[in-house]
């Protein structure tokens, strides 16, 4: 390391400054966790899931754009239908359903 927070580098034994060693944070999108209700007919009624702050990251050259992944979660039956997944004594009240919740930030390329 040389005076003044630089550091060296080695391919060119050039001094650079220790900023860019921490680069890395600038691929991270601030998040904040919020709860969505999904009513009553639901359980659990509410999930936790992730709100991106930012819209852009790198320096403006990525997005931030939010992560999905499915979760199963029980909705109470109206239609009669029966879910043979569920136990015995569940199936004529409730269901297994998909939905999707925002889970991370990612920083990246929209494609």
């Amino acid at each position: 390391m040389f005076a003044g927070g630089l550091v060296e580098n080695s391919r060119t034994n050039m001094p650079r400054t220790s900023r860019l060693l921490n680069a890395g944070e600038t691929w991270s999108c601030d998040q904040e966790y919020t709860w969505r209700e999904l009513g009553e007919k639901y359980y659990p009624r509410y999930v936790r899931e992730v709100k991106c702050l930012n819209t852009t990251c790198m320096f403006g050259h990525y997005t931030c754009s939010p992560v999905y992944m499915n979760v199963k979660v029980l909705k109470l039956n109206n239609v009669g239908c029966l879910d043979l997944n569920l136990p015995y004594e569940l199936r004529s009240s409730w269901l297994f359903e998909d939905i999707a919740v925002a889970v991370h930030c990612n920083c990246g390329r929209v494609q």
